[in-house]
């Protein structure tokens, strides 16, 4: 249970510093320099890694560094679980072997009886934690949900600065009028509030599960 709830945190961690090194990509990094002669697309994650060694603030090296040092804890709990788990029912399996070996060789029913219900309140036991982790996790589910709407916001208020930058650029060189960006922002607003109203309308969603949480693929990651 502890390493379930642990991974979930650690991929909502993740999640967090990824906003952080998101961010500085598409107004700083090669990602959004190469973006606008539109040769981005060649770009590996071993030269989005380098790029931001070599060109990134202290905190966004410190970021990308904590992304990487956290999905290998989360690799490393997966593999725990995993031997955890099989450890688990080899146990189950011996448990039951052993039951039905003594429920042969014992004769007294008031003993037989005694042993069945200390076997069934083992199995209580098993179930009981297995519900308490999938508490755990669906909670943990719930946190990480409420941070990708966070992390999606954030993602929407970088783009509306690069537009506005753009055409703060096109203004100054009297280009605004064959590029129509006030139609478009318009016509984007008046999309966007439909979404919003056909949203409230219907009933939210259930959780998903954390691993479809991505970025988008410009993240390189």
């Amino acid at each position: 249970i502890e390493l379930e709830d642990q991974n979930v945190q650690n991929s909502i961690e993740v999640s967090k510093r990824q906003l952080i090194v998101v961010q500085w990509s598409e107004t700083h990094g090669t990602v959004y320099k190469q973006g606008k002669s539109h040769n981005a697309e060649g770009l590996t994650k071993a030269d989005f890694a380098a790029d931001i060694i070599a060109n990134g603030d202290p905190e966004i090296v410190e970021a990308w560094q904590e992304c990487e040092q956290l999905r290998k804890a989360i690799m490393k709990n997966n593999g725990m679980k995993k031997n955890i788990a099989k450890r688990l029912r080899h146990n189950e399996k011996e448990a039951e072997n052993f039951r039905d070996e003594l429920g042969d060789k014992i004769t007294g029913e008031d003993r037989r009886e005694l042993m069945e219900l200390q076997y069934q309140v083992g199995r209580l036991e098993l179930e009981n934690m297995e519900l308490e982790q999938h508490r755990i996790v669906h909670e943990s589910i719930l946190k990480g949900k409420d941070l990708e709407i966070q992390k999606l916001k954030l993602q929407l208020a970088v783009r509306d600065k690069l537009i506005n930058r753009q055409q703060n650029v096109l203004l100054e060189n009297n280009l605004d009028g064959k590029v129509g960006y006030t139609q478009l922002a318009l016509m984007e607003q008046t999309l966007m509030g439909d979404a919003e109203f056909l949203t409230a309308m219907v009933p939210p969603s259930p959780p998903r599960n954390m691993s479809d949480m991505v970025l988008p693929a410009n993240t390189m990651d």
